[in-house]
């Protein structure tokens, strides 16, 4: 892959430590990757491409997962689908 993943999601606090986890079909974790603070509203996620450029061709799933004030709150799960 050779751009960067952009997700786009809405958080409904300020987020002092945001993380996109993204799993296999098999629901095998292959990435952790922690972006930080956002605001509240509608922000985008940007994984850079080095971090995608060994996934194969397929599904995967994400959701991100959002501290704020002491309280975790996760969204819904999300599909990628990689073809190269």
């Amino acid at each position: 892959m050779k751009s960067p993943l952009y997700i786009r999601f809405n958080t409904n606090r300020v987020s002092s430590d945001t993380v996109l986890m993204l799993y296999t079909e098999s629901f095998r974790r292959i990435l952790k990757f922690n972006e930080g603070a956002f605001i509240k509203g509608s922000a985008v996620m940007q994984v850079p491409a080095e971090y995608l450029k060994e996934f194969s061709n397929g599904t995967y799933y994400y959701f991100i997962e959002a501290k704020s004030e002491g309280k975790k709150g996760r969204s819904s799960i999300g599909k990628i689908i990689i073809l190269r």
